[in-house]
């Protein structure tokens, strides 16, 4: 009978330590998307600040994205930086802009250029759309955070516009549930046509919203 019981208590202390390490595990990884959605919902500021300033950034991606800490707030905060490749929106100006001696290689940052500016080379309008698209990729590095993960990396950039007219999209993490608005937003902001993507007001709102409504002390 003593037997029985310690066995059974037995069991019961490794259900018991299993379902803690599982809680712990569970935090770590709410904790883990918290930082993600703030990471996201920074950027998107970032962007809104931007546009609201008739300037399109033209570069987003994880690689001109800059961290800095904030002391007061105890976490991340995204810079958005390289401001190379940005233009004015309807400036009406004629504006120059150095020429620049690319070495060699892969032009590795055009697999963030929407599928517009992947088929215009020269005849392009640069406007907010296309930012929308780059946004949408960026936000599926952070959401998947891994080194070195290029968009379509298994596609040469010379079939990577013949590839997207194919609505081949990249594929998203499987997000917990309180999370999955988020990958229904990045869907939203990678579509083919410009004119289907959704802007960055609605962006940046519901990032803020997605990021408030999981933030716990």
């Amino acid at each position: 009978m003593d037997i029985q019981f310690n066995i059974v208590n037995a069991i019961c202390f490794m259900i018991v330590q299993i379902m803690v390490i599982y809680l712990n595990i569970f935090k770590i990884i709410t904790i883990h998307q918290n930082i993600f959605i703030l990471l996201a919902w920074g950027i998107s500021i970032g962007v809104k600040y931007l546009h609201n300033q008739k300037i399109v950034h033209l570069d987003l991606r994880s690689e001109n994205i800059l961290l800095k800490y904030d002391e007061k707030e105890e976490t991340l905060m995204p810079k958005i930086s390289n401001f190379l490749w940005s233009r004015e929106i309807y400036s009406g100006k004629t504006s120059a802009y150095p020429i620049i001696t690319l070495s060699s290689g892969e032009e590795v940052w055009k697999r963030w250029y929407d599928p517009d500016r992947l088929r215009n080379k020269k005849r392009y309008d640069f406007l907010p759309p296309s930012d929308i698209y780059s946004l949408g990729l960026l936000f599926w590095e952070i959401a998947w955070c891994k080194p070195k993960n290029l968009p379509f990396k298994d596609v040469p950039i010379k079939n990577l516009y013949n590839h997207l007219t194919y609505n081949n999209y990249e594929k998203l993490p499987e997000f917990p549930d309180e999370y999955q608005c988020w990958g229904f937003l990045i869907n939203g902001m990678w579509k083919l046509k410009a004119e289907d993507r959704c802007n960055i007001m609605t962006v940046e709102l519901s990032m803020g919203k997605l990021f408030k409504g999981t933030d716990s002390p």
